[in-house]
């Protein structure tokens, strides 16, 4: 004869509230998946390797008077680092990142903008997705009429304004700067820029990205 064991109401309880809590965790599961369902399109991290797809050009060419990637002196740099020492330890991701210290010079720069232009992205396989670019930015002790800057567009022109939009002149730490691309834009690119006097001023750019996420069906 089969005997029904009775079991107690308050370990019924705690059973069905670890069945909701596992129902609750499944659902939160599947909603971060949706969540992240990104493309990353192009990429920029300055560490010269077949991640590093997101190509530019930088006006005026590369030039860095220490004349090495560790730099630790009173030098004119606009080119890809490892590190200023004391300064800017460390890149934001990787081991090298694009550094810039008194790029009002005599050897190679002067009192003009300094300019890293990326290529053209076309995003037409990416009509109806949510596409972002983003980028990391360090700057130390510009003042005066030093600037920091970035443009953005939404065409396939090579045309750019003067001026930029001003990003912090002094972070003290890698900062990251998201731009939310209009939905089904045909294109998207990208300058990053800065005009600066002085040795004792220091800036970085880092991780650069365009990236598409969509809903997953």
């Amino acid at each position: 004869m089969n005997q029904r064991v009775a079991v107690p109401l308050r370990q019924q309880n705690q059973h069905a509230m670890r069945k909701t809590s596992t129902l609750i965790i499944l659902l939160s599961v599947l909603l971060g998946l949706q969540a992240s369902a990104q493309t990353l399109i192009n990429f920029q991290g300055f560490e010269g390797t077949s991640s590093d797809t997101w190509n530019f050009t930088p006006t005026p060419a590369t030039y860095n008077t220490e004349g090495d990637s560790i730099v630790d002196g009173s030098d004119d740099v606009w080119a890809v680092i490892q590190e200023f020492t004391g300064d800017i330890d460390t890149s934001s991701q990787g081991l090298y990142f694009w550094g810039m210290q008194d790029i009002n010079n005599g050897n190679g720069g002067g009192n003009f903008y300094h300019t890293l232009d990326f290529d053209v992205v076309n995003l037409s396989a990416y009509m109806g997705q949510s596409v972002t670019v983003s980028f990391d930015y360090f700057s130390d002790g510009f003042d005066g009429t030093d600037s920091i800057e970035y443009q953005i567009a939404y065409d396939s022109s090579n045309v750019w304004a003067v001026n930029g939009i001003a990003l912090n002149k002094n972070t003290q730490a890698w900062t990251t700067v998201s731009i939310q691309v209009p939905m089904n834009s045909p294109y998207v690119r990208l300058r990053l820029q800065a005009l600066q006097n002085g040795s004792s001023d220091f800036a970085g750019f880092d991780n650069v990205s365009v990236s598409a996420s969509a809903s997953l069906p």
